[in-house]
């Protein structure tokens, strides 16, 4: 990492003189931080931007999570271009976050939804967080995010502030809980408090003020009594004093309903050495050194909490009777304990912030974590399906709101869920930006734009099953009804162009109606409809009735162990990564290409290819033209022959 102490440019720009050496500093990280910074055009953002860093700064954060953090301001304030940030992790955590960020305002803004909806919102919000835990980055960019929204230098007396104060107590401060991260909880339960509850807060934290010199000296006192009892035995140890924050005592005050005087664990100390037997060593000096409380003590060490944290802890009658709490930790558990997950990061280089294994197996535990919601929203999102968020795919729309899908679907589904007449005349849908195929399928966290165009219609493919359009019977069924209306005549001509398509896909010799009769329908027509409207996969069927009938065609006398090489021919509109993508498709069948010949003009022309692979039959060669058809702007594929 370059050493920025004595660099002659750190001056001239403040977020590296505060970073110093946790920004690592190539030569692309010092042109962009300085087309940042030149976007911080306002006293305004300079002060969010500055507020966000000194946060983030007390954290063991990396260089992609401070350069997200300085740019987020600029970007959400439309001062700077999220593109300008670039494809590596800073742009993608800075996308993510602004992206939650507009949800946000989406759920609490009351103009754009009803109050029931408005809820709806905020849970999938909420849920959205929580189902990208993988990158836990996000999640302290965004509670970092919240403190700097609720700053006192920032926050103003607003109903939307007002909300964001809850939402940061009922929600933000439990998730940093869950996470382990107490330095954030604490803070941001304190400035929630103070933004919700201004007089309570004042009250509890003059009177704290009042008692500070006289609390000071006791634990003072306490300290090197401690120290010298653990230097007799021989153990080196760290010995703080530890306050607890105004909101943890104010809940305590209101829990057992007793006065601000009559609250006594304010006094607490923490000790910290070397080793876990050192631990409880410490542990038996405090026991006989004043009264212990019994049931104030808990084996965190022996018995981690769900989200890793360990420590001791026990309370006794200390000094003047008052008690006094003690925690006993090892260095590792103190930095833990402070930083949860943060602490579980190891840097490796400029874009490869990865997490220590055994930190995810119990991060995944928030997946299922709803405790914290709140009681109206997790009673309505407790009683509706698929609430577990493994089976949840949460994605935004391009006006921030998310949107709940079942797991594994389309961009199809995503515009039928939308609204059906954007399902009904769509053409096609942008994921972050980028243009995709309306069968791809979405995942948590994605930005999805669907295209229309008033003229536009449902397309038949798209029932067909093996071109896999929608995950979703909704989607499914809308489109079934969509078709629907049309006549029985209408329906039995496209359902007899599409069965003719695939036997010409296939290169076998008989007619639509040879196969309604080889499937026993009682008349052809039967089967069209029943293709043109879905209901049945007319490709597979066809390669039933070739594999039945060896003189439909000459490519089957291969023998069931050997390999015959086929040829397929297909036609696209020429895109990036065409050929990649072609390629890939095939490999995963554990096909083998023999040969491919591709004429491309250049892109957005159309492009053809010819490719040869070798196949056990005409089962496995549909298989790969099912698979080629799949592939955005992929127009046609058919098999042409056989060597």
């Amino acid at each position: 990492m370059t050493e920025l102490a004595n660099s002659p440019d750190v001056n001239s720009s403040w977020f590296l003189t505060k970073t110093r050496r946790r920004i690592e500093l190539t030569e692309t990280n010092r042109k962009l931080i300085e087309h940042i910074e030149s976007a911080l055009t306002t006293a305004d953002l300079q002060e969010q931007a500055n507020l966000l860093i000194d946060q983030l700064l007390l954290l063991p954060v990396d260089s992609p999570t401070l350069i997200a953090g300085l740019a987020f301001f600029a970007v959400t304030d439309g001062d700077l271009d999220l593109k300008a940030i670039g494809g590596g992790d800073a742009g993608k955590l800075l996308a993510t976050l602004v992206r939650l960020s507009s949800a946000d305002s989406a759920a609490t803004t009351s103009a754009l939804l009803q109050v029931r909806r408005n809820r709806r919102q905020s849970d999938n919000v909420r849920r959205m967080l929580v189902a990208m835990i993988d990158d836990p980055r996000v999640v302290v960019l965004k509670m970092v995010e919240r403190l700097v929204r609720l700053h006192p230098k920032r926050f103003d007396e607003s109903d939307a502030s007002r909300r964001a104060a809850r939402e940061v107590l009922h929600f933000y401060a439990p998730l940093a809980s869950r996470l382990g991260i107490w330095q954030l909880k604490w803070v941001l339960e304190d400035f929630a408090f103070r933004c919700l509850q201004p007089d309570d807060y004042l009250d509890i934290a003059s009177r704290f003020k009042e008692r500070r010199s006289q609390r000071e000296d006791l634990v003072s006192k306490i300290q090197s009594d401690l120290r010298w009892r653990l230097n007799e035995i021989g153990i080196h140890a760290e010995i703080l004093g530890r306050a607890k924050n105004i909101y943890g005592i104010y809940r305590k005050m209101r829990e057992k309903d007793i006065a601000f005087n009559d609250v006594h664990d304010v006094l607490a100390i923490r000790v910290i050495v070397d080793s876990v037997p050192e631990c409880y060593q410490v542990l038996g000096v405090v026991h006989t050194s004043w009264p212990y409380i019994g049931e104030e003590f808990d084996d965190y060490i022996a018995n981690p909490k769900s989200n890793g944290y360990r420590s001791l802890h026990t309370a006794v009658y200390g000094p003047q009777g008052r008690v006094l709490e003690v925690q006993i930790r090892t260095q590792e558990m103190h930095v833990d304990s402070e930083l949860g997950v943060c602490s579980h990061w190891s840097y490796k280089g400029e874009n490869d912030a990865t997490l220590e294994d055994e930190s995810i197996d119990w991060m995944r535990e928030v997946l299922n974590w709803h405790a914290a919601l709140d009681p109206i929203e997790a009673s309505d999102a407790g009683s509706r399906e698929n609430s577990d968020a493994e089976r949840v795919t949460y994605v935004s729309t391009p006006q921030g709101h998310i949107v709940d899908l079942a797991a594994g679907s389309t961009a199809l589904d995503f515009a039928f869920k939308v609204h059906t007449d954007i399902g009904l005349h769509c053409i096609g849908a942008l994921v972050d930006g980028e243009e995709v195929a309306l069968n791809t399928v979405l995942k948590t966290g994605q930005a999805v734009e669907i295209l229309t165009q008033p003229r536009a219609t449902p397309q038949r493919t798209w029932l067909d099953p093996d071109l896999q359009y929608f995950k979703t019977s909704k989607t499914r069924e809308l489109l079934r009804g969509y078709f629907q209306v049309f006549d029985r005549t209408h329906n039995a001509k496209a359902g007899r162009d599409w069965v003719q398509q695939e036997i010409d896909r296939l290169n076998l010799k008989l007619t639509p109606e040879e196969a309604a009769r080889a499937l026993d329908f009682s008349s052809p027509d039967d089967l069209f409809i029943e293709v043109a409207l879905g209901s049945m996969k007319a490709r597979q069927m066809l390669v039933e009735i070739a594999q039945l009938q060896a003189e439909v065609s000459e490519l089957l006398k291969t023998d069931d162990a050997s390999k015959v090489t086929m040829q397929i021919h297909l036609s696209a509109q020429d895109r990036k990564n065409l050929i990649r993508d072609i390629t890939r498709e095939i490999a995963e069948l554990n096909v083998n290409i023999v040969n491919l010949k591709l004429g491309a003009p250049k892109l957005g022309e159309e492009a053809t290819a010819d490719i040869w692979v070798q196949v056990s039959g005409l089962g496995e060669a549909s298989l790969v033209i099912v698979s080629l058809r799949r592939l955005h702007r992929v127009s046609d594929v058919r098999l042409v022959g056989s060597n």
